[in-house]
């Protein structure tokens, strides 16, 4: 079934909440998904200006309140379980486990030539300096490294590999080409669980 269809099923049965209800549980979920993140929030700031502007161009109610149902099903997966609206029927899609701020360090931030890329695949750490998505045993795009992890980062990116070593991820932010691609320090990356 189309990812639309999906949508159109979702708003269809969430019909008894308005849209302004509905905006009070996206605002409700990204406060939630901004706690959640601590020192990367900024990064979810950012994401959420786009989300807005884009619900924004929306030219009905039907697609302001599928965008909606959409963000919330985004940052589901961030929510203390107090936040949560269980009987919603939220659309299957991506799920942000975690979204990583840029580095602080400039040693981890080179002046290099980067280009917006999302990447799928397992998120994987194999023991060599640092966490990797994985398209194929032959193909792996540096995600961070060792050096590069600190505060709750350094907590949560070994408990996301673990928890879902068997499940589809996709990191997206701007990645730098060549040989060993890898992930921009300088801007935020953002890694979601594939339905």
């Amino acid at each position: 079934m189309a990812i639309g269809a999906l949508l159109l099923a979702a708003a269809a049965a969430a019909g008894e909440l308005s849209l302004p209800e509905l905006d009070v549980w996206v605002n409700r979920y990204v406060a939630g998904a901004s706690a959640a993140l601590r020192e990367n929030a900024a990064c979810l700031r950012e994401d959420q200006d786009r989300w807005a502007k884009a619900r924004d161009a929306c030219g009905d109610d039907e697609c302001r309140r599928n965008a909606a149902l959409d963000r919330l099903a985004e940052l589901h997966g961030l929510q203390p379980g107090i936040n949560l609206k269980r009987e919603l029927p939220l659309p299957a899609r991506a799920t942000l486990l975690w979204a990583i701020a840029p580095a602080a360090d400039p040693e981890l931030r080179p002046r290099t030539v980067s280009r917006v890329k999302r990447v799928e695949g397992r998120f994987v750490y194999p023991g060599d300096g640092g966490y990797f998505v994985e398209s194929t045993p032959s193909e792996r795009t540096f995600v961070i490294g060792e050096l590069g992890l600190d505060g709750i980062d350094a907590m949560i990116l070994p408990t996301i590999a673990k928890l879902n070593a068997e499940s589809r991820i996709s990191a997206s932010g701007r990645v730098v080409e060549g040989k060993a691609p890898m992930f921009d320090r300088r801007y935020c990356i953002f890694i979601h669980r594939l339905p």
